[in-house]
């Protein structure tokens, strides 16, 4: 150790009744405008931010599900109540997440293949991976 500082090393930390010691939060906070990782905090809570993978319908289940929605067609005019599962592809990575929607059916865009709901709302059947509705009870379509 150099021998210049040797008598002050040892000394107890000045404080002053005027200028109390700034907390560690305090001291961190007055350089968080300097950070070098700019979004690193967004980035690691999207990371951790967990998505579902699509899965594939088998051939039996994607048959049900085209008969109901030909059942469907065949009675709009009745705007039936339908719980409908689909699924929303995630913009900013890889999956998405299944969405129950519930509502009724006003009418079909055949140039789009979207059911429109009754609040507007556009459903597209590639995002279809199932149908409820009073509808199918009669047809023995529930499972």
């Amino acid at each position: 150790m150099n021998a210049k500082y040797k008598e002050i090393v040892e000394l107890p930390h000045p404080t002053f009744k005027r200028h109390p010691r700034m907390s560690n939060l305090a001291r961190a906070a007055q350089f968080a405008p300097f950070a070098a990782l700019s979004g690193h905090d967004a980035a690691l809570s999207e990371r951790e931010r967990s998505t579902d993978v699509k899965k594939e319908l088998d051939e039996q289940r994607e048959h049900l599900l085209d008969i109901k929605l030909h059942f469907i067609l065949l009675n709009i005019s009745l705007m039936p109540y339908v719980r409908i599962t689909y699924f929303m592809q995630d913009s900013k990575k890889q999956g998405g997440h299944y969405i129950k929607y519930e509502g009724r059916v006003k009418k079909w865009d055949e140039y789009r293949k979207e059911l429109v709901m009754e609040d507007e709302n556009r459903l597209s059947i590639a995002t279809i991976t199932d149908i409820e509705s009073e509808l199918f009870r009669e047809l023995s379509l529930e499972e």
